[in-house]
């Protein structure tokens, strides 16, 4: 499986977290506790993976994804939490 289509399978794994937890009424703020916690051990992980570069290069699409998606929030009212 190439890249892009990993890419987003896993953007769509996070929206579904997101989306189940909003189901299953769980505080805002535990989820954001939780997902930092997943962000700082997935940090650590790909330390030992990742060279500089390639973990600037990740990081550079990253906002690249955010910027866009957050564009097309706006421009169509969509929320971004339930975007395909």
């Amino acid at each position: 499986m190439g890249f892009e289509k990993d890419l987003g399978k896993a953007l769509k794994l996070i929206r579904d977290l997101r989306l189940q937890a909003i189901a299953e009424d769980i505080d805002p703020r535990a989820l954001r506790v939780a997902l930092k916690v997943a962000i700082m051990i997935d940090d650590m992980n790909a330390m030992q993976f990742l060279t500089k570069d390639e973990e600037a290069e990740l990081n550079q699409l990253a906002t690249a994804i955010f910027k866009k998606t957050l564009n097309l929030s706006r421009n169509s009212g969509v929320n971004i939490a339930e975007a395909d």
